[in-house]
């Protein structure tokens, strides 16, 4: 029985997530997760105590996402699961602490315990996705937590010995990031590469023609949000540039004073064109 209940929960897995987020050969998988943010977008806050390690990051600044990247659940499933045994697994982040990691971890085996004998996959999977960042008191912002070794006291963390964690906790709770300075950076490039791939698939209406145009014809200014397709927006700038009036790459849009960036201006003109702007 056990077997059937292992083959039908992994079948419904995979009849619901794509290939890219459920792995699964023989007895062990993984699956990623990608936490739902209540507010969009969510801040992120900086140790005020712990240097970033790079001036574009100052210390305490609020910095706002749209995405985090996901967690990272990976799974074994025992002879006797889901009769009697867990699966066993760890969960690993790049941008929770170990102690949070430890306290979703310790959920995961309250929701087994509640549930002894069905199988679990899905209901951890739900969780992490729904429900985690409320379960930790994430809301709107995120407090990056530091709890790296230091380095006159690699042994104890934030005061606390290591020695004092389970170590069944410390395999389970997995944080990926070498350094704390290296979070927020990696946090703002993650968020930037994911807001480029849903603009490049959206459908857009421009603000010249008012035709529907894929995101990846399009032109975006970058502090105005205001969306044009790249013929209009090629027009407009190159009309300009030839008039002389380089000052007047603002955005199209009445009232709206948004500068086009450098590169907008390169990838939308001919050369010569951008010569002279340059100019």
């Amino acid at each position: 029985m056990n077997q059937e209940d292992r083959e039908n929960e992994l079948l419904a897995l995979e009849s619901i997530l794509d290939s890219a987020t459920f792995k699964f050969n023989d007895s062990t998988g993984r699956l990623d997760i990608f936490p739902q943010l209540s507010i969009s977008p969510i801040k992120i806050h900086v140790d005020l105590n712990c240097g970033t390690g790079n001036d574009d990051f100052p210390n305490g600044e609020l910095r706002g996402v749209n995405f985090l990247p996901p967690y990272e659940l990976n799974f074994s499933l025992p002879e006797n699961y889901p009769a009697s045994e867990s699966p066993k697994f760890n969960l690993s982040c790049m941008w929770l602490s170990t102690s949070q990691l430890n306290k979703l971890c310790r959920k995961l085996d309250e929701i087994w315990n509640r549930n002894t004998g069905n199988v679990i996959l899905y209901d951890w999977y739900q969780f992490l996705q729904e429900e985690s960042l409320d379960f930790l008191g994430i809301t709107d912002i995120l407090h990056l937590r530091n709890e790296f070794p230091s380095a006159t006291n690699d042994s104890r963390i934030n005061g606390a010995s290591v020695k004092s964690q389970s170590r069944n906790e410390f395999r389970r709770a997995i944080q990926t990031t070498l350094n704390y300075a290296e979070i927020l950076p990696m946090l703002l490039k993650y968020d930037r590469e994911k807001c480029r791939e849903n603009f490049i698939t959206a459908i857009f209406a421009c603000n010249i023609c008012f035709e529907d145009k894929k995101g990846m014809d399009c032109l975006q200014f970058k502090d105005c949000g205001h969306v044009y397709c790249k013929k209009c927006i090629s027009s407009y700038f190159e009309i300009h540039i030839t008039e002389g009036a380089i000052s007047s790459l603002i955005c199209p849009e009445p009232e709206c004073k948004t500068t086009a960036l450098p590169n907008q201006v390169k990838d939308a003109v001919k050369q010569h064109l951008y010569d002279r702007y340059e100019k």
